[in-house]
């Protein structure tokens, strides 16, 4: 497993081994208490139009180790964009009903499909939100392999979630939405190097101040909303000698290494979330 616990401001987890498959309460098939409201043409980009509620739903059994995420979540709910990333490891199984959404091997190099392959613009000026793979580069050992899973017909995106959408906001009875806000940009801009070039980026640290929360009420813009639901991508770290000693051991009943299904590629636009984070607030994807 990683040995790292903390890189540039994220907070890394491993909240254990995930070796045989979990299964979730039927209910969770049906939960609505983490719905969001997205730009329908971009759905990736978390809680852009708020939520239904001001304080977020926990997952609990829907996940596995789910009170221990949700305790992570609550730690770092004040943030405007996601500052953990939890992982089980050995992890060798995706939960059931869930498929692989992308894969990274350190010693394979760059992934080739799925929520792992957004990469940073390095041509562009402005500060960044880092992307997926620049962080795991620099928390795997060269021998691990990364997975991240999501429920089937979900989509994998890089704020580490998986999301469906289940329709225009149009069709939907809500007439409210919660957003949180932050008068002035709480985070810091620093210049790294990744594959060897440079580029600025915005570090993910922990706010201190509370942020406001302002509402909305029967906006203009509702036929570019959209309903989703989302549910945290679960990540799997792991390397050869645990799949051997889970073969020798009959621990792992069918691992998602080596049952990687065709995923579809990702394309969440790290310049789009920018550039709507320049603005006055900046929103805050829980």
């Amino acid at each position: 497993m990683p040995t790292t616990t903390e890189y540039l401001g994220y907070t890394i987890t491993n909240l254990g081994p995930l070796t045989t498959t979990y299964t979730a309460p039927a209910e969770c098939a049906t939960a609505t208490d983490n719905i969001e409201f997205v730009l329908a043409d971009a759905p990736w980009i978390p809680g852009a139009w708020g939520y239904p509620s001001c304080v977020p739903g926990d997952y609990g059994k829907c996940i596995p180790s789910g009170a221990a995420y949700d305790k992570l979540a609550k730690e770092h709910a004040y943030t405007w964009q996601e500052t953990f990333f939890p992982y089980y490891s050995p992890g060798l199984v995706c939960p059931k009903g869930w498929t692989t959404a992308g894969e990274y091997a350190k010693s394979k190099g760059t992934p080739t499909e799925g929520m792992l392959t957004v990469q940073p613009e390095w041509s562009i000026t402005v500060p960044q939100i880092l992307a997926l793979t620049p962080i795991w580069s620099s928390v795997l050992e060269d021998s691990e392999t990364l997975v991240y899973c999501c429920p089937s017909g979900y989509t994998g995106d890089n704020f580490l979630n998986c999301h469906s959408v289940m329709g225009p906001f149009t069709e939907f009875s809500y007439t409210i939405g919660c957003i949180h806000t932050w008068s002035s940009p709480y985070y810091t801009e620093v210049t790294a190097t990744f594959d060897g070039a440079e580029s600025p980026y915005l570090s993910k640290i922990k706010m201190t101040q509370q942020p406001g929360t302002d509402y909305w009420a029967e906006t203009a813009e509702e036929e570019d909303m959209a309903v989703a639901t989302k549910v945290p991508a679960v990540a799997l770290v792991y390397q050869s000698s645990d799949l051997e000693k889970a073969k020798a051991t009959g621990e792992s009943e069918k691992n998602a290494a080596t049952a990687l299904l065709p995923v579809k590629g990702m394309i969440p636009v790290v310049t789009v979330v920018v550039s709507m984070l320049a603005g006055a607030g900046l929103l805050a994807p829980w």
